[in-house]
């Protein structure tokens, strides 16, 4: 076996040394190229941390714009009671705006609002208050968890709605119970009457208020925040790497076929890998749920209809991803192909996993993301709760319909750059961006590429030479006449 990176004198002593004035140029023009490569991709970081860094850096102080509605449904004076001391507590900027829900008339329409519209609500239930008068008076028996009922679903945000909603109800209910009970031990103690102090059960008098808990939306396991955003991520990152293999082996192809078919191939075979991709998500989100996949356990049951929702939901958020990126590969040179990667999966990635309603207004844009609305759709798969079903595929296929237009044009604008030699195979550009459009129009005013390409012939570049030929005898001509009238004078 040859050791080739033994030394050779006979084959290493033409070589110079790397600092040889002949190298002097490629060194410069290299160094600018890495040095404008490290300048750009500084500011690309910078604008990412400062996106996502900036979205969250207010949070503590907009959770304001979080609310709890408060049902009403005893009506009675210590339903009132209870609302009043809900009702004047004092609001601050860090904990969640009460809301007092006087349309909801009973319990199920409270659970289809919590299920589709709320962040949380606590529900005061029906027949409290002549439930803990008859135990304080006649002494029968009382269930205190049938006051309160908290009804939660973790499909909003699983992140936002534990940390901040669920946590705020559970201590206002701790709240309301120290409360009611002081009031109705002072009652008790200035109340004169021996038999009636005798009759009432102690367990509603020292505990008189509790809470049930109602999950309405099973998606309260530990990695619901990350499983949709971390899926659409890996997925993104896998689909990369046959993206921009396809950029540098599809250069005959810009060369000698059709634009359409080009188009054609391009959506049939991004389409193709995002579909499997999608398959896989899938099959790993049953693998997550185990041998509990037909239970309430990490959401609801995995039925055949469930999976194949879930597969298309990631197949349709994938699909305009990767068209864009697909369409800024060809159209960035080789030096910046990382750029449109960062560019568009941090900034879906920030979308899916913050509370828009913490951040301030500038990041609304997030919503345009289709991480963002792909992960509220993957909720309301693997829950059934928060159904934005309108925004989320509207928003999606709007995306899917503007990345085909635009992949449509980056595609004629490679081809024509390919046909006109202003790239290269590896898809660096061999031209000025300042003189592209010029040499396009030249070379469309000269010959349209799609006649060419029709045609299955190589495009001719016309030249000028011919044209200048007479020119240039007639000019020899008269200039031989001239110097031979000087010599004869």
């Amino acid at each position: 076996m040859q050791l080739y990176w033994k030394h050779r004198s006979a084959q290493d002593e033409e070589r110079i040394s790397l600092l040889h004035p002949s190298l002097r140029s490629t060194l410069k023009s290299s160094a600018r190229r890495y040095l404008g490569t490290f300048v750009f991709c500084t500011l690309i970081l910078w604008t990412i941390l400062s996106i996502f860094f900036g979205a969250n850096y207010k949070k503590s102080e907009l959770v304001h714009n979080l609310a709890i509605d408060l049902v009403d449904l005893d009506r009675g004076p210590v339903g009132r009671e209870i609302s009043e001391i809900i009702m004047a507590m004092p609001q601050s900027m860090a904990s969640p705006t009460w809301r007092l829900r006087a349309d909801i008339r009973d319990i199920d329409q409270a659970r289809r609002y919590a299920r589709d519209n709320a962040w949380g609500v606590l529900v005061i239930n029906s027949g409290l208050s002549g439930r803990l008068a008859s135990a304080l008076t006649l002494g029968t028996d009382y269930d205190a968890s049938l006051a309160l009922t908290m009804l939660k679903q973790g499909a909003y945000h699983p992140m936002a709605q534990p940390l901040y909603i669920q946590s705020t109800i559970a201590a206002t209910a701790s709240l309301v119970s120290a409360q009611v009970t002081a009031r109705q031990l002072a009652e008790f103690k200035a109340t004169a009457n021996a038999t009636a102090r005798a009759s009432a059960n102690p367990h509603a008098l020292l505990h008189p208020i509790s809470m049930a808990t109602e999950n309405l939306g099973p998606y309260d396991f530990e990695l619901g925040t990350l499983i949709p955003p971390l899926t659409f991520l890996l997925m993104t990152l896998c689909l990369l790497v046959p993206l921009m293999m396809s950029k540098f082996g599809a250069f005959p192809l810009y060369k000698r076929a059709k634009h359409l078919q080009i188009y054609a191939a391009l959506v049939l075979v991004i389409t193709g890998l995002c579909a499997v991709f999608a398959l896989f998500g899938s099959l790993v989100f049953l693998a997550f749920k185990g041998p509990h996949y037909n239970t309430q356990r990490l959401g609801l049951p995995i039925t055949g209809g469930r999976f194949f929702q879930l597969w298309s939901t990631y197949l349709l958020t994938l699909l305009p991803t990767m068209f864009w990126l697909k369409s800024l590969s060809l159209v960035v040179p080789t030096s910046y192909a990382a750029v449109p990667s960062i560019m568009t999966v941090i900034p879906n990635m920030c979308s899916a996993i913050v509370v828009l309603e913490l951040c301030p207004p500038f990041f609304r844009w997030f919503q345009a993301m289709p991480f963002f609305q792909g992960g509220m759709l993957t909720r309301y798969v693997i829950s059934g709760a928060h159904a934005r079903l309108g925004e989320n595929l509207g928003v999606l296929f709007g995306e899917l319909g503007f990345s085909l237009a635009l992949l449509f044009a980056c595609t004629r604008m490679h081809q024509h750059n390919v046909v006109a030699g202003n790239v290269d195979i590896m898809g660096n550009y061999t031209v000025s961006w300042s003189d592209i459009i010029p040499r396009l129009r030249a070379q469309s005013a000269a010959m349209p590429a799609e006649r060419v390409l029709e045609q299955g012939e190589q495009p001719q570049h016309t030249s000028v030479l011919p044209d200048l030929i007479p020119i240039t005898d007639e000019f020899s001509t008269h200039q031989n006449s001239m110097r031979n009238e000087t010599v004869a004078i």
